[in-house]
Parts: structure tokens; sequence; C-alpha cells
């Protein structure tokens, strides 16, 4: 208390768990001299609605609306941390980059909402083998990439060949069979 009190400019945020719940409190204090001693009276304003808010805005910021994958700012917001995570560990750190093949063609010839349905079930193939440390992102369009880290150039090409396998052998609704085209860096 007395280092909120000394540093009342900062601002602090206090986590307490109650009954299985995390409560979130801002703390401010004020100094009182009561019997010629110093005391502290401490507030804490619970601000835990206020915080569960302001995540559910940050993940909807980084968050694509269509396909529910990560977006090109939360690349941006986390490619630097990956960098760093790779050079500091000496690990390799590899990207896959792809888009869909004449991908026009199939919002000229069966609407956008079709191509928004195909959009979505192409991002359910890849999720379900993109591990939790990597991080896939839909850049823009119909264009995505993969973060992956520990996983040399030469592995890399064989899990970008595998989802290309992937896409290219799956039949979507109403569009048939897509393809997409590839590239890694590492």
């Amino acid at each position: 208390h007395k280092k909120v009190a000394i540093n009342k400019g900062e601002r602090y945020k206090i986590r307490i768990v109650l009954h299985d719940a995390v409560k979130v409190f801002v703390p401010s204090v004020e100094t009182i001299v009561v019997e010629e001693k110093e005391q502290y009276v401490v507030i804490l304003t619970d601000i835990t609605e206020l915080e569960s808010e302001k995540e559910k805005l940050r993940l909807l910021a980084m968050t694509d609306p269509l396909t529910g994958i990560s977006n090109r700012l939360k690349f941006n917001t986390m490619i630097d941390n990956f960098i760093e995570v790779a050079r500091r560990y000496e690990t390799d750190l590899s990207i896959i980059m792809f888009d869909v093949d004449h991908f026009k063609q199939v919002n000229d010839k069966y609407s956008h909402q079709i191509g928004d349905e195909t959009l979505k079930r192409l991002t359910d193939i890849v999720s379900e083998h993109v591990r939790k440390a990597d991080l896939f992102v839909r850049w823009g369009g119909e264009e995505f990439l993969i973060i992956m880290t520990n996983t040399s150039l030469e592995d890399t090409q064989k899990v970008a060949e595998k989802f290309r396998k992937s896409i290219a052998d799956e039949v979507f609704d109403n569009v048939g069979q897509i393809t997409c085209s590839f590239g890694v860096s590492s």
C-alpha cells in the first residue's frame, strides 16, 4: 500500500481470485495522520467488467470477422515477438503464405456469399492442422499466412505441401474443388 501511495502517478491493477473468478481492482491510496502516525486509506475500485470488455474488444480487433482466425493486425503485433524468441533460442522460424487460385472467378460465378463460405471452409481445413504454437492469419482477401516456430525450411515445405494437397482434395459446397498457390520462407 505504501508503494501505491508514494507512486500516485502510476496506475496499478490488482488481480484477486474470488470464488474461482478473477476480479480486477484499481487501488487508490490517501495518506492521513492519526494520533501522529501516518495511516493509509485504501480504496479498491472494481474494474472487472471494464477489463473484460477491453479484452473482448482487443480480441475483436485482432480477429478476422469472416473466418474467425487472426488478422493482419494480430500478425503485425506478434511478428516481432516470434522473431525475438527465434533469435534468443536460436531456433528456426518459417512462414507459409498462400492464396486461392482464381478466387475472383468463384465470387463472379457463384456469388460473394458462396465465396465467403468457401473461405470459411478453407480456414477450417487449415486450422485443423495448425499447431497451437503457430499463428494462422488471414492476410487479406483470399491470402493467408502461417508463422511456424521451430520449423526448418525443409519441414515447412513439407507442411505447405500437406496443406496444398488437403485443400485440393476437398470438395467444397457449391464450387467443387479449388487449388491454392503456396510459398515458404525461413
